[in-house]
């Protein structure tokens, strides 16, 4: 259950960064988000 619960919040940060590159030109918390779930399950 874990898994699909880190793979949606992976999806939903890959599309919320594109989106805060497009208006702050920065990356933020969900950038955080996505490296969290890498070390998770790489």
């Amino acid at each position: 259950m874990e898994y699909e619960v880190i793979v949606e919040i992976y999806a939903l940060g890959l599309y919320g960064l594109g989106q805060l590159y497009d208006e702050q030109g920065m990356p933020s918390e969900q950038e955080e988000i996505i490296v969290a779930a890498h070390r998770v399950h790489p």
